[in-house]
């Protein structure tokens, strides 16, 4: 239950959070409304971390190296996706970009020869041919609008 309630609370913040970011992109550079984005995020993290959870902090030098080195994969992926959201439209950005976990699921495949059910190769499948129609119909409806317009 606190799954599906934290997945689907995940994915709405993250569509709303979208729209923002398409907005903000166009009044401010990219690059300087994903700095502040995670600006804010940090001073998030910080709140909750003050008010919710234990402070028993241990952690090894593994922990902090793996932790920083997604802390720069995040950071790189929030200045392409800001600069996408500036240029594209949102539909399109955020749908190529939801499909970072078929990437991961790539790479745990090959890189840490992770096993996958035959439900989660159906499913990855399907992401894949969901983003590639979804692709397709919004250039197809761009090239309509351009010839239309």
């Amino acid at each position: 239950m606190y799954i599906t309630l934290f997945g689907i609370s995940t994915a709405v913040s993250w569509a709303i959070a979208d729209i923002f970011i398409a907005q903000s992109t166009k009044t401010v550079r990219p690059l300087y409304a994903a700095a502040l984005v995670n600006l804010i995020g940090i001073f998030m993290f910080g709140l909750y971390y003050l008010a919710f959870l234990p402070h028993d902090f241990r952690v090894g030098v593994s922990g902090i190296a793996l932790s920083a080195l997604a802390g720069f994969f995040i950071a790189t992926a929030s200045a392409f996706f800001f600069s996408a959201l500036h240029k594209g439209p949102v539909g399109l950005v955020s749908a190529l970009s939801s499909t970072y976990p078929a990437v991961t699921l790539v790479l745990a495949v090959t890189l840490f020869e992770a096993a996958i059910t035959t439900k989660q190769g159906i499913g990855f499948f399907m992401v894949i041919v969901g983003v590639i129609i979804a692709a397709g119909l919004h250039a197809q409806s761009s090239h309509f609008e351009t010839k239309q317009g």
